[in-house]
């Protein structure tokens, strides 16, 4: 029996990857959002989630540069094959645990550690797999329906989430995560992934990884890139939770905090098919940039809306713009790094961005305590408007030096 949908996405080893991480991709979001909420239900205690958040953070960020090296070393497929099966056994065995009673905070901070693991293992060959499996010509799609997949798997993960939580005892909710888990690694084993692309390992596992650090620091405009990337994204953890404020303050029902919220993902879902029609095979990352400072401009009208409807259109269409800045982003990455490297870059990049988050949220909530919200919406809006722009003349000028070097 073959675990393979008919519908295909460009081909069919492409569209047993996407079916695979779908699955494993709805399961993991709805995991990571149900669990902190059941238990914090259960502690009743915020310095419990807390303690869970940060061990998962710190893990993902310690292990993601190992896992990557791992990633260009192995074969991919493998990778993901053992990366779920962890997932899964984890899930069974908090299953049993909870079923039978036996809870424990220390068991499932464990639990959870090494399942951020399997996660981190399997990001980064995801990845490298989706580079392998299409051509250069077929990139463009592949990138943004994979964004558009990962967009709405973080759209319909809190809603099932929810909803299988209040159906089923929290024992049984997690078995039917590891079915999800079960059924992507059915498809992934009676797929026929083709891997031309694989590290020869002649060189030991140490020697990859400090090759994985020089992958960052020896091309400068990859270099810029990142460190472009990174502000940018410091700016987006921040304006998230600058949001969350001027919702609470317009003092709206809980139906407009969902519809408010609904709306850049579901503008990055629109912008990534957006991506799909607007083909760029050249300076790709000026078109990404550009897309980061449509959405800072969105972000800057965002502090000006006082009106949830209006609130909602504008972060809406800054998801639009985010969508296909991303998709744009992500064809970058795999264009410009050689594949037998991506999984060394691919697991840098996750533990960048990953640390980002906080200091973002951290120094924005130093700020709200003193500033109005709104101000700061603007200010982060117009920050991130600038470093796109900046960002934009400076790879642009390092680029135009690179080929009057090459010529």
């Amino acid at each position: 029996m073959k675990f393979i949908p008919k519908v295909y996405f460009i081909n069919k080893q492409f569209t047993q990857i996407f079916y695979a991480q779908f699955l494993s991709g709805l399961a993991d979001k709805i995991i990571l959002f149900i669990l902190p909420l059941w238990i914090l239900e259960v502690t009743r205690s915020s310095i419990f989630v807390s303690i869970l958040s940060a061990c998962s953070t710190i893990a993902i960020v310690i292990l993601s540069p190992f896992m990557g090296t791992f990633v260009d070393r192995l074969y991919k497929k493998n990778l993901m094959l053992v990366a779920n099966s962890i997932r899964c056994l984890l899930l069974i065995l908090l299953a049993v645990i909870t079923i039978l009673g036996y809870f424990d905070f220390l068991y499932i901070l464990l639990i959870f550690i090494v399942y951020s693991f399997g996660s981190t293992l399997h990001s980064p060959a995801a990845n490298v797999a989706l580079t392998i499996i299409v051509n250069d010509d077929e990139l463009q799609e592949a990138v943004a329906i994979r964004q558009t997949s990962n967009q709405l798997e973080s759209v319909l993960a809190p809603t099932l989430g929810g909803l299988l939580f209040s159906v089923f005892s929290p024992g049984n909710f997690f078995l039917i995560n590891g079915l999800c888990f079960v059924l992507s690694l059915l498809i992934l084993l009676t797929s026929n992934i083709t891997e031309q692309h694989k590290a020869k390992a002649k060189q030991s596992f140490l020697v990859d990884l400090k090759e994985g650090v020089s992958i960052l620091f020896q091309d400068k405009i990859l270099k810029t890139f990142l460190f472009s990337a990174a502000i940018i994204n410091i700016l987006g953890a921040a304006i998230m939770l600058t949001l969350r404020v001027i919702v609470i303050n317009m003092e709206v029902s809980s139906l407009w905090w969902s519809l408010i919220f609904v709306g850049s993902p579901v503008g990055v879902i629109i912008g990534a098919f957006m991506s799909m029609k607007w083909k760029v095979q050249s300076s790709i990352f000026i078109y990404g940039f550009i897309c980061c400072a449509v959405m800072g401009f969105f972000n800057i009208l965002m502090s000006l809306a006082n009106a949830p409807r209006v609130l909602t259109i504008f972060y809406f269409l800054s998801g639009i713009a985010f969508g296909m800045g991303n998709t744009y982003f992500g064809i970058m990455y795999r264009r410009k790094i050689p594949v037998e490297k991506q999984g060394r870059f691919f697991g840098f990049l996750s533990a960048a961005l990953l640390i980002s988050i906080p200091v973002g949220q951290v120094f924005t909530g130093v700020l709200l305590d003193s500033i109005n919200p709104n101000l700061v919406m603007g200010i982060l809006g117009l920050l991130t408007v600038v470093t796109a722009l900046v960002s934009i003349k400076v790879l642009g000028r390092e680029q135009k030096k690179k080929i009057e070097y090459s010529n």
